[in-house]
């Protein structure tokens, strides 16, 4: 399932079970989900262009973000 960003409410949210998460940490904010979303590195080209490496990131150790793997903007 895809999991759109909701700009009305500020965060992703599922529309196949209803989860919603955090948009900086991709931490469950409501249930049922049983972990946070994956997340990807993503840079950007010189012509603009953002290519997604679709290898997911191990960021979470006991249930906290390594912030050495981790940055997220926006």
């Amino acid at each position: 399932c895809t999991v759109p960003f909701s700009a009305g409410n500020d965060r992703f949210e599922c529309p196949c079970h209803g989860s919603h998460y955090d948009k900086r940490t991709a931490a469950v904010l409501r249930s049922p989900a049983p972990r946070p979303l994956d997340l990807f590195h993503i840079s950007q080209q010189p012509n603009g262009t953002l290519i997604v490496d679709t290898n997911p990131l191990m960021v979470m150790t006991r249930s906290e973000w390594d912030p050495a793997q981790l940055e997220i903007r926006g």
